[in-house]
């Protein structure tokens, strides 16, 4: 339980410091963020899958988690109601990227950690591993 509440904290003060570091882009543009949308394959309407994806990802097995997994980067989850181009949710996408070396030092110092997520108050954005 310790270790859970360092990670939560690390991960939380990371989070303050690269939010209040940001710079707002008002002209952010999707392809200029490169992120995995959970919900890509959901919300497949037949055009190419690979152009709702910033990024295509291996996955792997893990007995830990039975379930395939990417230990190298987050998915992201964008409220269905919230256009996925839209500059608050870039913006965020900018930011947070970064809170992806946090979770990967957490899996890390835990390899047992089954989980870690931020969520934002503002857009209602999920970045989870």
């Amino acid at each position: 339980m310790v270790l859970v509440h360092i990670f939560h904290q690390r991960l939380a003060s990371e989070a303050e410091r690269l939010q209040k570091d940001h710079r707002w882009q008002d002209g952010i543009k999707e392809e200029n963020i490169e992120y995995y949308n959970s919900k890509a394959e959901m919300d497949y309407d037949g055009e190419d899958i690979n152009s709702q994806m910033s990024l295509k990802l291996e996955f792997v097995y893990d007995p830990n988690f039975k379930n395939h997994v990417n230990y190298s980067h987050t998915a992201v989850q964008i409220p269905t109601d919230i256009y996925r181009g839209a500059s608050v949710i870039l913006n965020e996408l900018n930011w947070t990227q970064a809170l992806e070396r946090v979770f990967i030092e957490n899996s890390r110092d835990d390899p047992s950690l089954p989980w870690q997520a931020f969520g934002s108050a503002t857009s209602g954005a999920v970045k989870s591993q």
